[in-house]
């Protein structure tokens, strides 16, 4: 068998945006090429002179296809050398930008040896399978009977095979084998006989003095007799052969380990002589001329360069190896080829003899310092990535997504000899802050409500719902303890507002639901004390509200918004509103989202947030949702008609109904009943969509996009979903939420905040559209950053469907 040989590594820089042209490399890329320090500094070398002509067209698609993507990428090819000459090579590309220009390192190694290994292997064996077919061996003719393989006639050669000195004629040949073999050949030769195919089987057989024997059988239907397929067989003794490909079998591993993984240092552990061989000299320790390491584990060798605190995980790892024939591998820090502890992947295959009992170790070390180094900024990286996701930006609490869900884990494990209470907070007057003291007042000012929200003793989450709206969870010994802290907190508020705004009179308008069953939904434990709020808003009298039986006057609300929805729908009183979406540049329109608004019998108008919440809470939703999808897809179509420029329309869809089985099934079949260009629709999907089951949503999306709609997702970043789940996601559109440019005019952090959520959004192919654009400054900073569409009060409030004609669609 060949040596192992070193494996030698080069390294190599190309500037793709000069086509290729190698600007840099080692001394390993020189040796394996034939190239020298002047060809480069000379500008000759190109990557794509590497390449044989035929090959050449699909070598250059996988480095435009990895370039493009910006991901590494492994290939195997001929390499024309400097002289003409061609090995093969492994070459690993990792193309990467550095001052706005594309560039590329690879890692090449010469992989032509193995090749030639592989080759002659595959010829070997090729030749050994010919010369034991033609060894004559014993026959034996067999008869399928009766569910068993009786033999029908056999010469002297296969009764020595089978250790009998009488005649086998009419017996089974279940009684030569064990039952698993012997199902094993009966299942092949009625295969070959129902297909009049050929048989090979290979036979492992006890003989009487405790010893195994192998042998193979070879076999073809020979005639019928009385109906039954006959079966002429020839046995040949290959137990030898069967010992020699099993040493044959343990060097091809070895190459097979090196094949698979291209690294630099390799390992061979001869288990009866307890030496290591190496094939890296390592002059730091103790080797013999055959450069191992003799009495590896007798002298406890590997405690020399093994990181204390990784070494009984190394001995307890290793010595499974020694235990029984396996592949595997383990991380550990080894200063063995480092000056210092360095992490090192060893990946490891051991081999068994004929007695079972393991006589090689052979394995591969790769360093891995760099993942390491990597996965932890990775973890350091997501941490604060989750961070942000489940946290308000600017007051530090959580947002209502992870609120909703570490309050539902409170609930669950309650402490039954405390009371708790759900507090919902919002600041009288809050907008008078903004609009006389600036936003960064007002920005102090939620700091300030956050602060009291969580110093309390009493609280257990704390939560920015939106803008000036708090929700907390409280406990406490009694329900009075409760209250009284609250009182005591929004009274703390007041003083320390009456301090800087000493003319103002800055107060908290709160509602206290105390929790009486701790199974109630936390949703409605929101709702109630929001209710709560409500009915003491704006009384500065009264400094907190709790909820009680009077507020059922609003589930009566609920009901009547509820019966009266299919009358409005009936009799137009439901109408689709829509509010244009524009170029932040040309300040041309793109295209709008449809709104819903209930028209009352005076002609005032019911706001979306008085009816869409109760119809979400009872499952109404359904008929609304679908009433507004049918008044776009019929308003497109008229716009078609009327040869009328087609603007896209968007239309939301509620998280309640969209798992439903139906939901795509029934959005695909009403569009049909239209003349409308599927992609003219653009579906919004909300972010709390996300909370649920992904892979069914992402179903309902692929259905969706396959039928030519676009998907977006609508409020995007109030935390409802991660940045793994939208690289994921079949989204075409992200819709980010208002809240997240309220400020950006104002804050610088802010503005960097949302500059780095819309790269991740980019990196995942996905079109950008701000909401809630009020300001031309705030129009300015987006455009100036690169993005160029958005919808807000600073373009158009939501209108009529007539009014939307009359402005943005007459001639």
């Amino acid at each position: 068998m060949d040596k192992v040989k070193s494996v030698v590594y080069g390294e190599y820089f190309a500037d793709m945006s000069k086509g290729g042209v190698v600007y840099s490399a080692n001394d390993g890329f020189m040796l394996i090429s034939g190239y020298d320090q002047q060809d480069i500094d000379d500008g000759k070398v190109n990557l794509f002179d590497f390449i044989p002509e035929e090959l050449l067209a699909k070598y250059k698609g996988l480095v435009s296809k990895s370039t493009d993507g910006m991901k590494p990428v492994l290939i195997q090819h001929p390499l024309i050398k400097k002289d003409g000459s061609v090995i093969t090579v492994l070459c690993y590309g990792f193309p990467f930008e550095e001052d706005g220009i594309g560039k590329a390192r690879i890692l090449i190694t010469d992989y032509t040896e193995h090749m030639n290994l592989i080759s002659k292997y595959n010829s070997s064996q090729s030749e050994l399978d010919a010369l034991i077919s033609a060894v004559p061996g014993g026959v034996v003719i067999l008869e399928i009977k009766n569910g068993d393989l009786s033999i029908f006639k056999t010469n002297d050669e296969f009764l020595n095979m089978m250790e009998s000195d009488k005649n086998l004629a009419g017996s089974s040949f279940r009684s030569l084998m064990d039952e698993e073999s012997f199902e094993g050949l009966y299942k092949k030769v009625c295969i070959c006989a129902e297909n009049n195919g050929s048989l090979d089987f290979e036979l492992k057989r006890q003989q009487t003095d405790g010893t195994y024997k192998w042998f193979r059988i070879y076999g073809n239907l020979y005639k019928h007799s009385n109906g039954l397929p006959l079966f002429y067989t020839v046995v040949m003794d290959i137990t030898n052969d069967i010992r020699l490909c099993n040493e044959l079998s343990v060097e091809i591993e070895k190459f097979k380990v090196i094949a698979d993984n291209t690294d630099e240092l390799y390992f061979e552990y001869d288990v009866e002589n307890d030496s290591m061989r190496l094939t890296t000299t390592l002059s730091r320790y103790m080797v013999n001329d055959q450069n191992c390491i003799e009495n590896y584990l007798a002298s406890d060798r590997p405690r020399e360069f093994v990181h204390p605190k990784e070494y009984d995980k190394f001995i307890t790892e290793y010595k499974k190896f020694l235990e029984s024939a396996r592949r595997g591998s383990f991380e550990v820090r080894t200063k063995a080829y480092d000056d210092d502890y360095t992490w090192y992947n060893a990946a490891c295959v051991s081999f068994e003899n004929e007695q079972n009992k393991v006589v090689k170790v052979f394995g591969r070390l790769a360093c891995i310092q760099h993942l390491k180094s990597l996965k932890k900024k990775i973890d350091k990286d997501s941490k604060y990535i989750t961070y942000l996701l489940e946290t308000d930006s600017l007051t530090g609490l959580l947002n209502r997504h992870t609120f909703v869900k570490k309050a539902e884990e409170v609930l669950n494990s309650p402490d039954h000899n405390c009371v708790y209470g759900f507090v919902y907070s919002d600041i009288n007057e809050f907008s008078y802050v903004n609009e006389n003291f600036g936003f960064q007042a007002g920005n102090d000012m939620l700091k300030d409500l956050a602060e009291c929200v969580l110093d309390l003793d009493t609280n257990v989450l704390g939560c920015r719902i939106y803008s000036d709206f708090f929700i907390g969870l409280y406990k406490a010994n009694t329900r009075e303890e409760l209250i009284s802290s609250i009182e005591k907190r929004n009274i703390e508020f007041t003083n320390k507002q009456k301090i800087k705004y000493p003319a103002s009179d800055i107060r908290i308008s709160c509602g206290i639901y105390v929790v009486t069953d701790t199974l109630i939904d936390v949703n409605v434990a929101i709702d109630n004390a929001n209710l709560a709020r409500r009915s003491v808003k704006n009384n500065s009298s009264v400094i907190y509200g709790i909820y009680s039986g009077r507020m059922r006057t609003q589930r009566a609300y609920e009901q009547s918004i509820c019966s009266e929805l299919h009358p409005a729908i009936d009799n137009r009183e439901i109408e689709m509103f829509l509010q244009p979406k524009f170029n932040l540049v040309d300040r041309t329109i793109i295209g709008a989202e449809t709104l819903a608004r209930w028209r009352n019998k005076d002609g005032s108008y019911k706001m979306p947030f008085e009816f869409i919440p109760v119809l979400e809470k009872v499952g109404y939703i359904d008929e609304l949702d679908f009433f507004i999808f049918e008044e776009a897809l019929s308003t497109l179509e008229k716009w078609k008609k009327q040869n009328k420029k087609l603007l896209p329309l968007s239309v939301n869809f509620s998280q309640k109904h969209i798992f439903r089985p139906d939901f795509a099934k029934n959005i695909i079949s009403t569009a049909q009943k239209y003349d409308v260009d599927p992609s003219l629709v653009e579906l919004e999907i909300t972010e709390s969509s996300f909370s649920g089951d992904t892979a069914a949503l992402f179903n309902v999306m692929d259905k969706l996009r396959s039928y030519g709609f676009m998907i977006s997702i609508d409020d995007f970043g109030i935390g409802y979903s991660t940045l793994s789940v939208l690289m994921k996601a079949p989204v075409d559109i992200v819709k980010i939420d208002k809240s997240f440019i309220d400020n950006i005019a104002q804050n610088k952090m802010e503005r960097s905040y949302v500059s780095n959520m819309c790269k991740l959004i980019e990196t995942a192919q996905k079109d950008v559209i701000f909401e809630g654009v009020e300001t031309e400054d705030q129009a300015k900073i987006l455009s100036e950053s690169g993005y160029t569409k958005a919808q807000g009060y600073l373009f158009e409030r939501p209108i009529p469907l007539n009014d939307f004609n009359k402005k943005f669609m007459s001639d």
